[in-house]
């Protein structure tokens, strides 16, 4: 079944979804910036019309000077009646009362003339600022016309001509409570308007970072769960092949760790010292490990309160008089590191004739008090005596699989001809094994696990890995110095069960390698997710045909 070539992949899909998203945001921004430079606007002549209002009761003269211009002036083409003007001024001045001003103002006023002169120049200088800003506002929202949310339209100012500065006459001192007020308001209506459009410019480059760093992050994401479902494999500079995709460029290990006795020295060593620094054993010929009496949860160690201390600085941390270990932190946390480096220098001090690396040390403790953090947690899980026992039959089946996957690679690896089937079994990984649901608890004189198939695996890949199987039996029976049978216990008999196995997929296969009806029950997503290969058979020698067909 062909995928569909109109299908968009799902990072176009998020690209298209996070810029609709980054669209919208930018609109209510943009409507937002308007609706506040509206409400800013109609403060300002809210304030102006107050300050006029209370110029016209202290300073009748000086108000009829601030009075914005009728329609006529502000229009010069539209054309008036000059007698009809003179008659209703002349109108006016006759019905205007006559008032003596009073000489104690006079005085004040004269007094105080500096005062509002400083203060009008403080007010155009604001309302400079204030346009300023409006129109640095309207350019950083696309300097589109928006409509705020009471329903009013609102023109922007054109950004290369400013408007006109408004001028003000010199006021009495009788309002300069008024115009401290209105500049206070209107320094923090700007600090206002600079905070929203500082947060809008953050906003969008959080939103540009996000787009840029998708494809990374799903890169990064389908590479640490390739690398948990793989095995790490070897560089074949034999095969020559011309795939760029090969899946001989990944870096395959034949043969899992094994201990040498030196090693097994060397682990035993640093178990007793580990005991003797946190004062748990004292005999070196019994093992720390066979304390069986005392779980590990038990064992000492600090208390949250004094790892708190120690990393805020209030408290020296471990020492080789006290030491301990906590195991409630990861081995990497920064009492386990002044931890380790304790315990490193007194190891090579005390078991300076051997010569021993330090970051072989290091290394193998750092490997110790991981697997010390793992029991610690599960004997911190307070498990009933049934529930334990599943955790080790558990335990015992992911052991139990991955041995059977490293025993067909090693089946596989000795065989010439069987080169290839080795690849394809290691980049299967241990995670492309089928697993079994029994622990060996029959009343047969041997052991026999029901398997469970999988679905997503093709039949003739099965039967692959089951020919191995078949080839590893067969040298256990006569692969001795003598023809005979060959030391240890025989191989498991493995039935296959009725119960199909639930583990999800491995991903970045190739084609051929999938079930045909698994594919074609997968969506078009399922599909991209899996990062599916070209098809490419498998190539085996003619002699081992009888064992995988």
């Amino acid at each position: 079944m062909d995928e569909p070539a109109a299908f968009p992949s799902p990072d176009d899909l998020l690209r298209r979804l996070l810029r609709d998203r980054g669209e919208r945001i930018r609109q209510t921004a943009a409507s937002r910036l308007y609706s506040f430079r509206a409400k800013l606007q109609e403060h300002r002549h809210g304030l102006q019309f107050n300050t006029i209002h209370t110029e016209s009761q202290t300073n009748p003269a000086s108000a009829r000077q601030n009075e914005p211009r009728s329609e006529d002036e502000n229009h010069p083409n539209t054309y008036s009646n000059p007698a009809a003007r003179q008659d209703e001024y002349r109108s006016e001045d006759e019905n205007r009362p006559i008032t003596y001003p009073d000489p104690s103002a006079r005085q004040n006023e004269h007094r105080s003339a500096d005062g509002p002169r400083a203060h009008a120049s403080q007010e155009e200088q604001l309302s400079i600022q204030d346009d300023r800003m409006d129109v640095d506002m309207e350019d950083e929202a696309g300097g589109r016309s928006a409509v705020s949310e009471h329903g009013h339209s609102i023109s922007s100012f054109p950004a290369a001509q400013p408007p006109p500065l408004r001028t003000r006459g010199e006021r009495p001192a009788e309002a300069g409570r008024v115009s401290t007020d209105s500049l206070y308001l209107h320094r923090l209506l700007s600090q206002m308007a600079q905070a929203q459009q500082k947060s809008f410019e953050r906003m969008m480059e959080t939103q540009d970072k996000t787009v840029d760093a998708l494809g990374t992050l799903k890169d990064a994401f389908l590479q640490q769960n390739a690398r948990k479902r793989r095995p790490d494999t070897f560089r074949d500079d034999d095969l020559n092949s011309t795939d760029s995709d090969s899946d001989s460029s990944a870096n395959l290990k034949m043969k899992p760790t094994r201990h040498k006795a030196q090693q097994l020295l060397l682990l035993n060593r640093i178990r007793w010292f580990l005991a003797s620094l946190e004062r748990r054993n004292s005999d070196q010929s019994n093992s720390p490990d066979d304390e069986a009496t005392r779980s590990i949860s038990q064992f000492p160690r600090p208390s949250n309160r004094l790892i708190r201390r120690f990393e805020e600085g209030r408290h020296m941390g471990p020492t080789s008089e006290n030491f301990s270990i906590a195991y409630q932190q990861p081995p990497n946390a920064l009492w386990n590191q002044r931890a380790r480096s304790i315990f490193v220098s007194k190891f090579i001090e005390h078991f300076a004739s051997f010569g021993y690396s330090t970051s072989i040390i290091a290394k193998r403790i750092y490997v110790h008090l991981r697997g010390r953090r793992t029991a610690f947690r599960k004997a911190k899980r307070n498990l009933t005596e049934g529930q334990a026992a599943l955790e080790r039959a558990k335990d015992r089946r992911r052991a139990r699989r991955l041995d059977l996957f490293w025993r067909r690679v090693r089946s596989a690896s000795k065989t010439p001809g069987l080169h290839e089937v080795a690849k394809a079994v290691a980049t299967l990984g241990s995670a492309g094994m089928s697993s079994d649901e029994s622990d060996g608890d029959n009343a047969e004189g041997f052991e026999v696990f029901k398997i469970h198939p999988r679905l997503d695996r093709a039949a003739w890949l099965t039967r692959i890995l089951r020919g191995l199987d078949k080839l590893h039996f067969n040298r256990r029976q006569t692969g001795s110095h003598f023809g005979g049978k060959t030391q240890g216990r025989l191989p498991h008999v493995r039935r296959i069960s009725n119960i199909y196995s639930r583990a999800p997929p491995v991903p970045g296969l190739r084609q051929n390698w999938y079930d045909v009806y698994f594919l074609g029950r997968l969506s078009p997503v399922e599909r991209e997710e899996l990062r599916i290969k070209e098809p490419r058979e498998i190539l085996i020698a003619p002699e081992y045909e009888r064992y995988f067909f």
